[in-house]
């Protein structure tokens, strides 16, 4: 069972430029989460991450200090304290933990509006293929929520005659 109790937030920070700053948290020592990242950024899942392809393999320009010892009881907990400071000076977290499906949203509207203008038939076409794929899903679904839906329909009647 991980212990909480020792949780920290560290930056990794450039030595030639001080606006480049990527927030994390551990339990573990900043040496040890150090040569993690390092790890990381070969992985084929993870080499595509802001911060590894800012760093591109350089780690001799860079370097991971304590931002704050953060004693908590839990991950989310950690995630959270991670994510507020994130907020406040990260520039290199393309995520930011802790953070909530609604936050997402909010904080990606501007982007999700543009990837639906720019995918409309893309997302379309992969609309109609999945409702191609799965039209017994799609009679369940219906008949089981055959009352919501027509409650669902009715009210959108009542406000398309206003």
């Amino acid at each position: 069972m991980p212990d909480y109790s020792k949780g920290k937030i560290y930056t990794i920070r450039c030595r030639t430029d001080d606006t480049m700053i990527y927030i994390g948290s551990t339990i573990q020592s900043l040496a040890k989460r150090w040569g993690e990242h390092k790890v990381d950024s070969k992985k084929e899942k993870q080499k595509n991450r802001l911060i590894y392809t800012t760093i591109n393999g350089d780690w001799n320009n860079w370097y991971i200090e304590l931002h704050s010892l953060c004693p908590c009881s839990c991950k989310e907990e950690l995630c959270k304290k991670e994510g507020e400071i994130t907020r406040e000076i990260g520039t290199l977290n393309s995520e930011i933990a802790g953070r909530t499906n609604k936050e997402w949203r909010k904080d990606n509207k501007e982007k999700i509006v543009e990837y639906r203008k720019e995918n409309k038939e893309k997302t379309a076409e992969q609309k109609k293929e999945w409702r191609k794929n799965n039209k017994e899903k799609i009679v369940e679904y219906n008949k089981a929520n055959k009352e919501k839906r027509a409650e669902y329909y009715k009210i959108y009647r009542e406000n398309k005659k206003n």
